[in-house]
């Protein structure tokens, strides 16, 4: 039996829900139909770039969200080192 999992698999490590459904002796297939797009990158921004002191830690509740900080960090960090020549400022 065919079964259709909507979503998108993992790119670097195996797919738990693929060996398991086939070790039941199901074809499972996934179809990934989500994009992610970031809002509110200005926002993260602003807070990490100005007002990062007012936070005593960050709580990132998804891989999303980490990714969305690491493209945030590796931008202002390449913004710091294209500034000053030096990297972190």
């Amino acid at each position: 039996m065919n079964v259709l999992l909507v979503r998108n698999p993992p790119e670097d490590t195996a797919d738990r829900y693929h060996q398991h459904l086939q070790s039941i002796g199901l074809r499972p297939y996934s179809v990934p139909v989500l994009e992610t797009i970031y809002t509110n990158l200005g926002d993260l921004r602003g807070i990490v770039k100005g007002k990062s002191s007012d936070y005593g830690g960050v709580i990132m509740t998804s891989s999303r969200s980490a990714e969305g900080w690491d493209l945030i960090r590796k931008e202002l960090s390449s913004t710091q080192q294209d500034c000053s020549g030096n990297p972190g400022g």
